[in-house]
């Protein structure tokens, strides 16, 4: 069973009623704005083309933890849509039909090395807060260096030493991306928003 894998599929009424169920709509904060909704407004009236995914691996760790059901929305329509620290859905590289959900880090154009223990992004070393104490990045097979093309991502996960990701199968392509990942809707003590 590959890493970072997510379960697929009908999930169980508890959590659909964790996450509500009314109708697909924009889901607004506290303050009716439309661009920073709050968790629990985007699980009670999760967006139009919305989708929800049950973490089933550890390979987001301490960012996404197994049995957690995350919220994901679709994906910008172009490259220039997407962020460093985004997290995002995608199918396995590999050729099977698992969808991985991992951190962007390198954006297109960009030159990503795995030196020293970290991730450096055009010479500069990567500040990554999302990760747990000493948590290290160490490259995965003889390539230590990517070249980003200008429709290249490189994604990870937050937990390096339990993740399948661009260190082993190189960059994905935008076209790739099938979402992003927006809140955390269950379980109930962990429910927030994603970067």
């Amino acid at each position: 069973m590959a890493r970072g894998r997510l379960v697929l599929g009908v999930l169980l009424s508890i959590v659909v009623s964790a996450c509500g169920s009314g109708p697909a709509q924009p889901a607004t904060g506290s303050s009716g704005a439309s661009s920073s909704p709050d968790a629990v407004s985007l699980c009670d009236h999760r967006p139009a083309g919305s989708t929800m995914y049950s973490m089933a691996q550890e390979s987001m760790v301490p960012t996404l933890a197994p049995g957690d059901v995350v919220v994901v929305g679709p994906p910008p329509s172009d490259a220039a849509g997407f962020h460093r620290g985004e997290v995002v859905t995608f199918v396995d590289p590999g050729g099977s039909e698992s969808v991985f959900l991992k951190r962007i880090v390198g954006l297109p154009g960009e030159k990503v090395e795995i030196a020293a223990e970290a991730v450096k992004i055009d010479g500069q070393t990567l500040a990554e807060p999302y990760l747990s104490t000493g948590m290290k990045t160490t490259a995965m097979g003889t390539l230590s260096g990517w070249q980003l093309g200008p429709q290249d991502l490189f994604v990870l996960g937050d937990g390096r030493d339990r993740s399948q990701d661009s260190r082993s199968f190189g960059p994905i392509a935008v076209s790739a991306v099938k979402g992003h990942a927006l809140a955390i809707c269950a379980p109930a003590a962990r429910v927030a928003n994603l970067p």
